[in-house]
């Protein structure tokens, strides 16, 4: 029986070779430049909103017809398929939040956009939170960090290279 650890390990493998055939990373360098536009928003995202627990882009590849965690602050999820809750977004463009069932962190999903408002993918974040917080302040704070990135996101292959602008507040 394989752990956890190993299966994570076995499955961003697979998804980094499948990227790396696709010539969408480097994979000369562990440096900065080998990493992909759509993590280093990730990472920039929690970097800059210390309430913030995770962040996962979940974004359909060029060239491939399934929707996938392609960034995320948590790299277990990295390379998963997208769930029905994260296609739903993309397909109908609504919100959704939901307080996990730890009851300590609450997460939304809001449609992710070009600078040209085209829906991308899905934007997802995860907040520490407190019973009684309001659950439209976090809708809130997650569609302006996504109108944020958005304005430095020229395309969905644009979130594919190995360059882009610093994500400003």
């Amino acid at each position: 029986m394989k752990t956890i650890f190993e299966t994570s390990l076995i499955g961003a493998s697979l998804l980094f070779a499948s990227y790396a055939n696709a010539g969408l990373l480097k994979t000369t360098s562990p440096d900065v430049d080998s990493v992909i536009y759509a993590q280093r928003v990730v990472d920039q995202i929690v970097a800059s909103h210390p309430g913030i627990t995770d962040v996962i882009l979940h974004v359909t590849p060029p060239g491939q017809t399934e929707n996938l965690a392609i960034a995320s602050y948590s790299a277990s999820e990295r390379g998963k398929a997208s769930g029905d809750d994260d296609l739903g977004v993309i397909r109908t463009g609504k919100s959704l939040v939901e307080v996990q069932k730890d009851g300590v962190r609450i997460g939304v999903l809001v449609p992710l956009m070009d600078n040209q408002k085209n829906t991308i993918g899905a934007l997802g974040i995860v907040y520490a939170y407190h019973r009684g917080e309001s659950e439209q302040t976090f809708v809130l704070q997650s569609m302006g960090i996504r109108n944020a990135i958005a304005r430095h996101i020229k395309s969905r292959d644009a979130l594919f290279a190995h360059s882009g602008p610093t994500i400003s507040r």
